[in-house]
């Protein structure tokens, strides 16, 4: 299984799922074709998580400032900023009411339930002490 598949199978369920984009490459020439398939992935990335409800996908930001000077990794700012971006897409996704909840019934629920519905359609269980 990839881990494309179990982003979808993730995405399935209903646990809220926040994607981060992959950044640009800032050490290579802007118009290199790494930067090219980085582009095309997170537009494809956006379009198989657009139909899940409960999915973000937050961009990472172009900012050069907010990477190291050798440009792979984030510095301490683009770290906070990328951060106060998660909590913001935390507080909107749980302030966002997506459905009702599912209301499971316990064991003495189903019973009269059960109960009801036999006594709806004229059919009950026979006890062995009723057999006799």
């Amino acid at each position: 299984m990839t881990w494309h598949d179990h982003i979808l199978k993730i995405c399935t369920v209903t646990t809220n799922v926040i994607v981060i984009s992959v950044p640009c490459r800032y050490d290579l020439d802007p118009k290199s074709c790494v930067n090219d398939e980085v582009k095309v992935y997170n537009c494809k990335l956006k379009k198989h998580l657009k139909v899940f409800d409960n999915t973000c996908v937050l961009e990472v930001d172009s900012n050069r400032d907010l990477f190291t000077r050798h440009a792979l990794h984030m510095n301490q700012k683009g770290k906070e900023y990328m951060a106060k971006k998660i909590v913001m897409a935390i507080q909107v996704m749980l302030n966002e009411k997506k459905s009702d909840p599912i209301m499971m019934k316990n064991k003495e629920d189903l019973r009269t339930d059960n109960e009801q519905e036999k006594k709806q359609t004229g059919l009950h269980h026979i006890s062995r002490e009723e057999e006799c």
